[in-house]
């Protein structure tokens, strides 16, 4: 992919981001599914969020809440996502700004484990493997890279 491909195709997916993190929040959604996420607390300033087996555009802006709630109220959030959890490119994205949002906030967002079954395949669709840096690898992989 050439650096100006590159480009448009970062735009376009922050442009998709800011979407998903509440920009159009909630006008295009009359039906509100039921979404169960929990969260347990095992530290102070820290907390695990297991999300539901649904992580698609459906019911992104419930799962979009959950995270940014648990973010808001933590330092560090780490997400259990189940490994046959039914993801689509939405909660990758979400998950990419969530990440950014918790940085600003001087949090972070972590996996519970490295992704597997949908949300790996998610990833490759994506173009989120191709050419991993040092830091994505860690985080969607759990594995040390260098370059």
């Amino acid at each position: 992919m050439y650096r100006s491909e590159l480009a448009d195709f970062t735009t376009r997916n922050l442009q998709f981001i800011k979407y998903v993190l509440g920009i159009c929040a909630g006008n295009y959604f009359t039906e509100k599914p039921d979404i169960e996420a929990s969260m347990s607390s095992p530290a102070p300033d820290h907390a695990s969020l297991t999300l539901p087996k649904t992580l698609t555009i459906k019911n992104i802006l419930d799962v979009r809440e959950k995270i940014l709630s648990a973010i808001d109220n933590n330092g560090e959030l780490v997400l259990e996502i189940a490994d046959d959890a039914q993801v689509d490119l939405s909660f990758v994205q979400l998950v990419v700004a969530a990440r950014s949002h918790a940085t600003q906030k001087t949090g972070r967002v972590l996996l519970a484990r490295p992704a597997t079954g949908e949300l790996r395949e998610a990833l490759r669709r994506g173009g989120f493997l191709d050419e991993l840096t040092p830091d994505a690898s860690q985080f969607w992989l759990h594995q040390e890279q260098t370059l």
